[in-house]
């Protein structure tokens, strides 16, 4: 049979029989200890749940004859990246100098900015996004960074003691 594969958990395995024969009994043996993991149908469909290396293993015996021949296939189930930017941002005055980071070990970063790293100082407001890969699966996330200024007083203003100045809100 194909089926060497690699995917994320939760990921469902479908194995394909390359000659499936009549007359011919399936015994399949998913190596996932604690789940419902053997199956006699011909074509059967297992979901991994947890991460690991599994070996799947088929035993195909003739009904006439009662020969077996067994085969075996490895299953890799990886974690699911985690793109998580965290809520939308508002900063009150000033300028901007924030530090979005997306860790992820074993995987590659694509920013909205076209960097690859893990990590980016945003100078300005603006959304920003990234797309988290382990080269099977990925995730993303996006944030909005805003920025409110604060009031404009106007021009710098000399007055003497005892003297008053109008500010007026716009």
């Amino acid at each position: 049979f194909q089926g060497d594969s690699v995917g994320c958990a939760p990921f469902t395995y479908s194995p394909l029989l390359n000659d499936p024969q009549p007359g011919v009994t399936y015994a399949w043996d998913f190596g996932e200890p604690g789940t419902q993991d053997t199956s006699s149908a011909q074509s059967p469909d297992h979901t991994f749940l947890n991460t690991g290396t599994y070996e799947v293993t088929l035993t195909a015996t003739d009904t006439t004859s009662n020969e077996s021949t067994t085969s075996t296939a490895e299953v890799i189930v990886l974690a699911e990246p985690v793109a998580d930017l965290g809520p939308d941002t508002t900063i009150c005055g000033g300028p901007v100098d924030m530090v979005l980071s997306a860790p992820n070990v074993g995987t590659t970063w694509l920013w909205s900015s076209g960097a690859t790293t893990a990590d980016i100082t945003v100078n300005g407001a603006g959304t920003y996004s990234v797309q988290v890969s382990n080269g099977e699966c990925s995730a993303r996330d996006t944030v909005e960074v805003d920025l409110i200024t604060g009031p404009d007083l106007g021009n710098d203003t000399a007055f003497c003691i005892g003297g008053s100045i109008t500010l007026l809100g716009g």
